[in-house]
């Protein structure tokens, strides 16, 4: 007897399967099943409405959990708007100034609002050395090197590896500079 084989590819979902066919109807079935209830096309994998079993689905209103208490929504990822003001962000990852920042010292102004900005916007931290630099210039800013201008803000950032391999990342008070700076931009 020859082995049944299925091979089923649903937006981000796949299904593969070699064996008796009624086993393989059965898992079949339950992949089927396991996509009416996690959307197939989402790559988040985010949990589509349940469905009754006559059909339909259930009424509309707050989330309720298992014991029947309502539930607060999960904070949205949307970034701040704030942000997004000065920020331009592709998505992949990558971010840059919108307008560089009027400061004494600009490049390491600018250069501590991009950490800032791979932190709050990428999920980012630390950025590798080649990234902040891609930044920068992608920013307006005219420098061949990070460690230069950062170097006149001690205790501002943290910088682990050497040469191609450099991660440079915020502390908490080059954060609030970050902070003051992109409040200033506002004002």
């Amino acid at each position: 007897m020859t082995p049944h084989k299925l091979r089923v590819r649903i937006g981000n979902a796949e299904f593969v399967s070699i064996g008796r066919e009624e086993i393989v109807k059965d898992q079949f079935d339950v992949f089927m099943g396991c996509l009416t209830t996690v959307s197939a096309w989402n790559p988040k994998g985010t949990v589509a409405a349940p469905v009754k079993p006559n059909g339909t689905k259930p009424a509309e209103g707050p989330p309720v959990n298992e014991e029947g208490d309502t539930r607060e929504e999960p904070p949205s990822d949307s970034p701040p708007t704030e942000l997004l003001r000065v920020f331009e962000h592709d998505g992949n990852g990558c971010v840059s100034l919108k307008a560089l920042p009027q400061t004494d010292d600009k490049n390491a102004d600018a250069l501590l609002l991009l950490l800032y900005g791979f932190r709050e916007l990428s999920k980012k931290d630390p950025v590798l050395g080649g990234d902040l630099l891609g930044a920068a210039k992608k920013s307006g800013l005219l420098i061949d090197r990070v460690d230069r201008p950062l170097d006149g803000c001690p205790g501002m950032f943290t910088k682990a590896g050497q040469r191609r391999g450099a991660k440079y990342g915020l502390t908490n008070p080059g954060a609030a500079r970050a902070q003051r700076i992109l409040s200033e931009l506002f004002a």
